[in-house]
């Protein structure tokens, strides 16, 4: 397992990622820089969403400057090159191009060989990356320090949880969340629904969640099967899409399978 801060972002005390950055002193100006510096784990989907139209100022992410990112998903395509080598991610949010200068990933006796010198990734597989938040010629990226095999899935779901986590943290506070329960020892607050379309969202949501001890998510086969027929494929699926919106399951694995984000997990 990763080790993380109280804010849920990765902690520099570990160079598991090769990310990892010493902490500065206690004044306001090392603080910022510290936490420019530190690796906050995020989706494809929120770095997309980050304004990018004046390259001159910082880029913010969640009310802070996004430089230093973590991410998880399943490598779709390696393109290497010479010097440097490009791989397109995704994460079930998105996709995004992850380029990597070769000498990073690669020592002096295998770079003309063409085998890394780590524990190489390879399309179809679920891979970490480490890096930075970059714009160039008007398409996001990130520079990565490290892109490594993921060893251990458990990681996947925690990672998930934790990037909700900081996301809802620095959007709404921390102790807003301890407040409601979120990481702390309260009772979870369960999600509300409304609308012409409740009955269905609660009773997709309440199955999902039924599952909090299910590492590898809920299908949505498994879903239309304990739901239907009352309840059609296509109005579980809208109603997926609309819970992930909300905040209230998240996807791991692939675009099919869902965990609830109140899950004990």
């Amino acid at each position: 397992m990763s080790n993380y801060n109280n804010d849920g972002m990765y902690s520099s005390q570990s160079n598991q990622y090769g990310g990892g950055f010493s902490q500065g002193g206690g004044d306001g100006s090392k603080k910022d820089n510290y936490s420019q510096q530190t690796m906050v784990p995020v989706t494809i989907k929120m770095l997309h969403g980050v304004d990018v139209s004046n390259p001159d100022k910082p880029f913010i992410l969640d009310n802070h400057e996004v430089k230093n990112v973590m991410l998880i998903g399943v490598i779709r395509n390696i393109n290497q090159q010479t010097t440097m080598t490009q791989y397109t991610l995704e994460d079930g949010t998105g996709t995004l191009d992850i380029k990597m200068w070769t000498t990073q990933g690669f020592d002096s006796d295998n770079l003309q060989s063409g085998e890394a010198s780590n524990t190489a990734v390879s399309v179809g597989s679920y891979a970490k990356v480490c890096g930075d938040f970059r714009l160039f010629n008007n398409r996001i990226h990130v520079l990565a320090h490290s892109v490594k095999p993921l060893t251990d899935f458990n990681e996947l779901s925690h990672f998930g949880l934790q990037a909700i986590y900081v996301h809802l943290s620095r959007t709404r506070g921390a102790n807003s969340l301890a407040s409601k329960g979120f990481g702390g020892n309260s009772t979870v607050m369960e999600p509300s629904f409304n609308g012409s379309n409740s009955s269905v969202l609660k009773q997709v949501y309440e199955y999902i969640n039924s599952f909090d001890s299910k590492m590898e998510g809920v299908s949505i086969t498994e879903i239309e099967r304990q739901l239907g027929p009352a309840i059609t494929p296509q109005m579980i699926k809208d109603a997926t899409y609309k819970l992930v919106d909300q905040g209230n399951i998240y996807t791991v694995m692939d675009d099919c399978h869902f965990i609830s984000t109140h899950s004990g997990i």
